[in-house]
């Protein structure tokens, strides 16, 4: 299917920006909305209480989502940017305590394509 026979130049970089901005949304909303409410009830933004952030431990997920939102919907791609959704990937393998077999088995495959592409 060829887009471009559909919409011209400037509505398919709309399109995308639209897109992408859908894509990566709800990362970002999450983020937003757990940082607001940690600090609305009294949060723990400093270490000295001793108690992590709730964020920090979504952030590997947002990064995913907003990187692979950027690779899937972008006007122009490279096919170099598939590296950029491999790092919180890997992230997430590594900090995954024992999982499934086939979470691990996902990880690696996107891993392996994310490198070979």
């Amino acid at each position: 299917m060829k887009w471009r026979r559909w919409l011209s130049p400037a509505n398919l970089v709309r399109l995308s920006t639209i897109l992408t901005a859908t894509g990566f949304a709800p990362a970002v909303w999450g983020l937003l909305y757990g940082g607001w409410m940690s600090s609305t009830k009294g949060g723990s933004k400093s270490s000295s209480n001793g108690t992590p952030c709730p964020t920090l431990a979504l952030l590997p997920y947002a990064l995913l989502t907003s990187s692979l939102s950027f690779f899937l919907f972008s006007f122009q791609v490279h096919e170099k940017s598939i590296l950029l959704p491999l790092l919180p990937a890997t992230l997430l393998l590594i900090g995954a305590e024992s999982g499934t077999g086939e979470d691990r088995e996902w990880g690696i495959l996107f891993n392996n394509v994310a490198v070979f592409r």
